[in-house]
């Protein structure tokens, strides 16, 4: 994982290979860091990404809420690997969180 601050209220995360339960509350800790430096407005880069499973999936839920409730916004980028574009469409991730698939 890989942080790039963008500016003082924006940040992009680059994801490892896997968003799951060995690694998915390590994430989630350090988005809840971004949040507490007043970052509240966060690109989760998908480009490496290649598997997530209902834990990684529960994380972002949870992010993304805290967002919201920050008035801040979560977008998920660069989901370029066709497995995560069917499962986010089949869950219709796409109506909670802004998706970009290129």
């Amino acid at each position: 994982m890989e942080f790039n601050k963008l500016t003082h209220s924006e940040a992009e995360v680059r994801l490892d290979a896997k968003l799951n339960l060995s690694n998915s509350n390590e994430v989630k800790k350090a988005l809840l860091e971004l949040t507490g430096q007043g970052i509240n407005k966060v690109m989760l880069n998908f480009d490496e990404t290649e598997e997530i499973d209902s834990s990684g999936l529960g994380k972002i839920l949870f992010f993304n809420e805290t967002l919201r409730e920050c008035g801040g916004n979560l977008k998920l980028v660069k989901v370029r690997n066709p497995e995560l574009r069917k499962l986010f469409q089949l869950i219709q991730l796409d109506k909670i969180i802004t998706i970009e698939y290129e």
